[in-house]
């Protein structure tokens, strides 16, 4: 059934005709003084709009109904879309009922998403957005949104609604201005700070979360700051994105060796995240963090290795691992081999084997593998490297490897592989 169906869609001689049905264009009856009035009225429509450039068919049947049922069989929306598809589908673009010039694809779909707005008194949940438009993907939502000024995000992003049911005073407008430019912080802030900053005035106005916030002043004052990713609002245009990964490379470089305590209570306290986000964001950054102890961090760009440190390191990571297949990190013990202090934006910090481990996971890819357990936390796991061509390959074949290998003929309680492995 499908497959005809199919079949039916793609053929040139098939016109919509209502709801799920088809005609072969020789039943169709209008004359051709209705159809160029139909395009004439579509090409006013087009030049009268200044943005969201598209047309909705209902629009042109609602001014032609009389003309179509004393002229045509033309009867209903659906087929005076069929019709003008049928007979300019090479001049205009058709989505959803709705017609847009040849190009203009992305300018349709903000169009189509801005006119299930308005048709739902200028509110809509996001449910119902993924319902009428079940053949977009979430990213082509968020794109029609993103791209069209009139749509803003609402309700913890569960709901959009349209600019013209805002009610903004300008005294509101003022305060508002003003509550941002002191939420920055070395121009930088968010919308969960400047909600922080006076939530009661926001509630007052119909601003219930920082979502919608972040919405808000975005259509407000796009010309004065950059919105970047929500929640992240800077002070200057940036040529890219900033994430919360940018935000803690930022605070590394206000203050170059921190604890991940530390950082994640700044990001808390100072800057209004969750927990949970903070957590994420972490682990999203480690890639460019450098571990210099369990609990103490700094970017990578401030390491300054030299020659004679990466040669200390292969010379004691070759005698580490010659009589055994597999390193936990928490058992190095770089003292004596390596004697000379790291220096970590001029700040001389001693050797251990959290510092191998980073240097290991950057600088010896091609040598050796880092395994983890299966869904394991990286704040908890021990972290265990083993040569690139071992034969060990997962978590659990490391315990079997050390069981057979190192304890052959003991008894091992749970609790002390526990002790060994977490």
């Amino acid at each position: 059934e499908r497959n005809i169906w199919s079949k039916i869609r793609r053929s040139s001689k098939a016109v919509l005709w209502g709801r799920s049905t088809f005609i072969h264009i020789d039943n169709v009856s209008i004359n051709d003084q209705l159809i160029m009035s139909a395009k004439e009225k579509i090409e006013r429509k087009l030049e009268e709009l200044k943005e969201n450039k598209i047309v909705a068919t209902a629009k042109i049947f609602e001014e032609m109904e009389a003309e179509l049922r004393e002229g045509s069989n033309v009867s209903n929306m659906e087929s005076l879309y069929g019709v003008l598809k049928y007979y300019y589908n090479d001049e205009y673009d058709f989505q959803k009922y709705n017609i847009g010039h040849k190009g203009n694809k992305e300018i349709i779909k903000q169009g189509i998403l801005e006119n299930l707005v308005i048709a739902n008194n200028g509110k809509v949940s996001m449910s119902i957005v993924k319902s009428s438009l079940s053949a977009w993907t979430d990213a082509m939502i968020f794109d029609a949104i993103k791209l069209n000024k009139n749509l803003l995000r609402w309700d913890n992003g569960n709901s959009l609604i349209h600019s013209s049911t805002l009610m903004i005073t300008p005294e509101f407008k003022a305060e508002f201005f003003q509550v941002i430019n002191k939420s920055f912080r070395s121009g930088y802030t968010n919308s969960n700070m400047i909600f922080r900053n006076a939530e009661e005035l926001f509630k007052q106005h119909g601003v219930a979360d920082s979502d919608s916030l972040f919405s808000l002043a975005k259509y407000l004052f796009s010309d004065k700051f950059f919105f970047t990713r929500p929640p992240h609002i800077l002070s200057r245009l940036k040529s890219s994105q900033f994430t919360t990964v940018h935000l803690i490379e930022k605070l590394f470089s206000d203050k170059p060796i921190m604890s991940y305590g530390e950082l994640k209570e700044t990001l808390v306290k100072d800057y209004c995240f969750s927990d949970l986000v903070a957590a994420m964001a972490f682990a999203k950054a480690q890639g460019n963090l450098f571990q210099l102890d369990k609990d103490v961090y700094c970017l990578w760009s401030d390491v300054t290795l030299t020659q004679l440190d990466m040669a200390a390191v292969s010379s004691y990571l070759e005698e580490f691992w010659a009589p055994k297949s597999y390193v936990v990190i928490e058992d190095l013990d770089v003292y004596p081999e390596i004697d000379t202090l790291l220096n970590v934006a001029d700040f001389p910090q001693p050797w251990n084997g959290y510092v191998i481990k980073s240097i290991v996971e950057k600088k010896y890819q091609n040598q050796f593998r880092k395994l983890n357990r299966k869904n394991g936390d990286w704040q908890y796991d021990s972290t265990v490297f083993v040569p690139q061509g071992c034969s060990i390959n997962s978590f659990v074949e490391l315990m079997l490897y050390v069981l057979e290998s190192e304890y052959q003929g003991e008894e091992m309680t749970i609790a002390q592989v526990e002790k060994f492995f977490v």
